[in-house]
């Protein structure tokens, strides 16, 4: 059950880099905007 956690845990630091690699764009004027948009794609 550890392992699996730790499993969902690196799935999401690797969403979390990859949301990062693709906001650093000049459209950095909201925090929010790209996680939420991750959301509504279904990731």
């Amino acid at each position: 059950m550890e392992s699996k956690n730790q499993e969902v845990v690196q799935l999401q630091t690797e969403v979390v880099r990859i949301i990062r690699k693709m906001n650093v764009t000049p459209q950095s004027k909201g925090a929010t905007p790209a996680p939420c948009r991750s959301m509504s794609l279904g990731t």
